[in-house]
């Protein structure tokens, strides 16, 4: 007929993992963790963008500031 050889690698047996049930606790530090790593995903998305915020919050400033100094017309 024919042979059929399997061999394994790996380092985690997690075939034979005996997992504890999970608790409130680890449940609420995983839901923590990954929203702390959306926090960092989000910031390191706009990372490369600073130059466009300072250059826009320069602009603005100025913008507030010229506009600061013209008198408003009077309502009667």
């Amino acid at each position: 007929m024919c042979d059929l050889e399997i061999t394994l690698y790996g380092t985690t047996s997690w075939y034979a993992e005996d997992k504890e049930p999970e608790t409130f606790g680890n449940r609420s530090i995983a839901a923590i963790s990954s929203g702390w790593d959306v926090i960092t995903g989000i910031f390191l998305f706009f990372l490369p963008f600073w130059p466009v915020f300072l250059i826009g919050g320069i602009g603005y400033y100025f913008y507030k500031r010229k506009n600061k100094n013209i008198p408003k017309s009077p309502s009667h």
